[in-house]
């Protein structure tokens, strides 16, 4: 198993006020690339578990995505009526009761820290994260089976002005990282590809809300996801 790449402060990052929710976003992806790789035909199908970040990963891609706008991977306050990264699974799973799964790709973080910095900063914040993510890993194999490969992504990172900074992204990333080893997962970096040549926020993957990416960025996730779907099966 490989265990994600978790990396230090990469600079000095201040909070500023949070910016109105951007659920319905909807991104300009009008230079996404035309030429990016086909899975090949045969390969076991692939199960993508995320927020918007995810929800527009190339459509030619051999990968099942039930990524929700605004979904979070747990919910510390009773009003809030968004999605959460469990009941999307059984969701799909009730919808699909005889689909057969053999890897999930898990990829949530986003809106955990952007909604509730406080909470997620927090002791008690930090062992809901880690216990929803241990819930989530014990679903996925009570779904599709023990043998399932569950992949775990780091939080793809946050333009700083925006109200997050980078200790709280890679905060994030050592909860990942633990529940990588405790519950034997494969961990992939999606941080570090979304950084610059100086490890610092690279504002030309990501459209002017500072959240979502744009086509560039679209990209290279597109890239990254193929690499994942096409480990181990070709």
């Amino acid at each position: 198993m490989v265990s994600p790449v978790v990396s230090p402060v990469v600079s000095q990052m201040t909070f500023s006020p949070v910016p109105p929710m951007l659920d319905g976003y909807q991104p300009d992806v009008s230079g996404f690339s035309t030429a990016a790789p086909q899975s090949a035909p045969n390969s076991p199908r692939t199960l993508l578990l995320g927020t918007s970040m995810t929800k527009w990963v190339n459509e030619d891609l051999d990968v099942i995505n039930v990524s929700v706008s605004g979904a979070r991977l747990c919910r510390p306050f009773r009003d809030w009526k968004g999605s959460l990264a469990i009941d999307m699974l059984k969701g799909f799973r009730e919808r699909e009761p005889e689909l057969v799964v053999r890897k999930v790709i898990v990829a949530f973080g986003t809106n955990d820290i952007r909604r509730w910095v406080k909470f997620v900063r927090s002791h008690s914040g930090k062992n809901d994260i880690y216990n929803a993510y241990v819930d989530l890993v014990r679903e996925i194999r009570n779904m599709f089976g023990k043998t399932t490969e569950i992949v775990l992504a780091t939080v793809i990172p946050l333009r700083p002005d925006y109200g997050w900074t980078a200790s709280n992204v890679f905060m994030f990333n050592r909860i990942v990282t633990s529940v990588v080893r405790s519950m034997k997962c494969i961990g992939v970096d999606w941080t570090i590809p979304f950084l610059n040549n100086e490890l610092n926020f690279n504002n030309d993957l990501f459209s002017n809300d500072g959240v979502h990416l744009n086509s560039s960025g679209y990209n290279v996730l597109n890239e990254i996801v193929y690499e994942e779907l096409m480990e181990n099966y070709i």
